[in-house]
């Protein structure tokens, strides 16, 4: 599938949002920079750039890799579900 970002403009989909500025959890710490939060079913990964290019890439290398990293988290909850034993079973 062929998808085309606008990386000018802060972007927000279900595979990542993109931001300008450093963000944390809470909110904008800062002006400066740019905040990726790598989004996948189980987990949210914030991750802060001061290069685009390093941040575009990253961004793009993550929506390549989408599908497969949610096939493995489903399996994590469908292996978590059938053995009540493990963290995320209780």
């Amino acid at each position: 599938m062929l998808y085309i970002f606008d990386f000018k403009n802060d972007i927000d989909n279900n595979m990542f949002t993109f931001k300008h500025g450093t963000y944390s959890v809470v909110g904008k710490i800062d002006d400066q920079g740019y905040t990726l939060i790598l989004k996948r079913p189980t987990r949210h990964t914030y991750v802060h750039f001061d290069d685009l290019q390093e941040a575009k890439d990253t961004a793009l290398n993550h929506v390549v890799s989408y599908e497969d990293k949610c096939k493995v988290d489903q399996a994590e909850i469908e292996y978590c579900k059938a053995n009540k034993w493990t963290y995320a079973g209780t």
